[in-house]
């Protein structure tokens, strides 16, 4: 690992992508980094709602064709706009929702065909966007997080996980979530308006970025057992590669859907650090949270130690 801070390269910096489906994976992601900006970013094509496929497109669903474009256009941002480090905070959000309006549009204008589904039910070429954009300033790093549905952008640092982004589902509740898999309200979309919120955040570092679809945290009872794989996967490694394999395998234990997670960290000096920083916080996690939820599964429990749990998972969101 190399210190990060000075010329913003990620001391550790890698992306997670798996399909359930060969060659039929509707998750897509964009990570790139320059002297002042890094990125990563992911995208899950909406399966359900997005399910019609495009002759035009090879008989690719429109999930399927959604979430490349998107990534695609968010190639093009980041190096049209050199990450992003000429704009200001609002040219950010507007640009970037700019160029996903256009590539869905554009896939919308290419494939269009007349379909027997109409309402609700269905949309075009739909998909959910998280993207974690951190910035060099002249105080020091910001965070900017973009979303639309319900993949996430978490913060990992000596406190634990940190939720950054607030799903578009009606029932915002991270533990009720893994429950009920509630209908999103916002997504990328060709057809009707869609909000890509932008949050920006000040670092306090070292800290770690994660950005990851629901394939990745939507099959664990709680959001403590997502914070536990992460940090279990770190402290059983050797070293950074290590790492990365050991959250793979973690991750395809329980998914039961494709799976993308972007991961970045700054500010450690080494991959000992890292896990040197994190190490008290994985000791506590599991002696409050982990172990007594092996003792005993009743959901009873799993909802007390969840609230328990919920007001330092949500500290940057006010909850």
């Amino acid at each position: 690992m190399k210190q990060g801070l000075y010329s913003l390269e990620p001391d550790d910096y890698f992306v997670l992508n798996g399909e359930m489906i060969e060659g039929r994976g509707e998750d897509s992601f964009y990570a790139a980094c320059t002297p002042y900006t890094a990125v990563s970013a992911v995208f899950d094509g909406c399966g359900g709602i997005g399910s019609k496929k495009y002759s035009r497109f090879s008989g690719f669903s429109g999930a399927y064709m959604s979430s490349r474009a998107i990534s695609g256009a968010m190639h093009d941002w980041f190096h049209d706009f050199d990450g992003g480090v000429s704009l200001d905070s609002q040219e950010i959000g507007t640009t970037m929702k700019a160029y996903f309006r256009d590539a869905v549009k554009l896939l919308h204008r290419i494939g269009d065909e007349p379909s027997r589904i109409t309402g609700m039910l269905v949309r075009d070429f739909p998909s959910t966007a998280a993207v974690a954009l951190v910035r060099k300033t002249e105080k020091g790093i910001e965070l900017h997080c973009l979303w639309a549905g319900d993949s996430r952008i978490y913060l990992l640092d000596e406190q634990g996980l940190a939720q950054l982004t607030t799903d578009d589902i009606a029932d915002r509740d991270a533990m009720h979530n893994l429950r009920a898999d509630g209908a999103l309200t916002n997504m990328v979309a060709a057809d009707g308006s869609f909000s890509l919120h932008h949050r920006v955040l000040d670092l306090d570092l070292p800290a770690a970025v994660i950005a990851a679809t629901d394939g990745c945290f939507g099959y664990l009872p709680t959001p403590m057992d997502f914070e536990d794989m992460v940090l279990s996967a770190l402290m059983e490694a050797d070293g950074p590669r290590a790492f990365e394999e050991n959250l793979r395998k973690e991750i395809l234990e329980v998914t039961g859907d494709d799976y993308t997670l972007g991961f970045m960290c700054f500010g450690f000096e080494s991959f000992a650090a890292l896990q040197k920083v994190l190490k008290k916080r994985k000791t506590d996690l599991y002696r409050e949270y982990i172990r007594p939820m092996q003792k005993d599964e009743s959901e009873e429990l799993a909802q007390e130690l969840w609230q328990r749990y919920r007001g330092n998972y949500l500290r940057f969101l006010g909850k």
